[in-house]
């Protein structure tokens, strides 16, 4: 009863060899923020629809090493905002800082492109989080400090661009965001 079929082992190992060869490692750092539960300064409405998801690290792309980048996406009542460092024909432009010390992880992320950008500054209490045991796909255990929580808290500013300019379309304030920040 314990035993794979022939089939299940070899498509087990084919998806393995696949992983391998995709790639060896995670990206480092490894930074994920994930927010829906968005309060409007101005309005002073609980937000629906209305969601931020941030991920990334120092990616290689086609064997070019990037620093620190974001794929962020950010859902505003409904409207997808989207900003990816690749996509330099939509004007994509990125200021990112991650910070950590003994007691906090802060992420420090603006990002735009042609016609909208968003200012994101969260924080997360270590007191809040738990150490994550990872493995990578050779099934290394490389990443020891990879912090999980889910309460990081902060604020997002959305601009959309008019007339050449951005102006300010709502400021929110989030709380209870998923997180994760790991280094190596």
């Amino acid at each position: 009863m314990g035993s794979k079929s022939l089939y299940e082992e070899k498509s087990s190992n084919q998806l393995k060899q696949r992983l391998l060869a995709r790639g060896k490692d995670f990206t480092n750092p490894w930074i994920w923020l994930n927010c829906n539960n968005f309060k409007s300064a101005i309005s002073g409405d609980m937000m629906e629809q209305t969601s931020l998801e941030l991920r990334g690290g120092c990616p290689v792309v086609f064997g070019a090493k990037f620093t620190e980048k974001v794929l962020a996406d950010f859902s505003y009542k409904g409207k997808i905002y989207e900003y990816d460092f690749l996509k330099v024909l939509d004007g994509s432009k990125q200021e990112v800082d991650f910070r950590e010390n003994e007691n906090i992880i802060m992420w420090n992320i603006n990002v735009s492109n042609k016609t909208s950008k968003i200012e994101v500054s969260f924080v997360c209490d270590k007191k809040s989080m738990s150490k994550v045991n990872h493995e990578n796909p050779r099934g290394e255990k490389s990443r020891t400090e990879l912090w999980n929580g889910q309460h990081a808290k902060g604020i997002v500013k959305l601009y959309e661009k008019r007339d050449s300019r951005y102006v300010l379309i709502d400021e929110l304030y989030g709380k209870n965001g998923g997180c994760e920040f790991g280094h190596y």
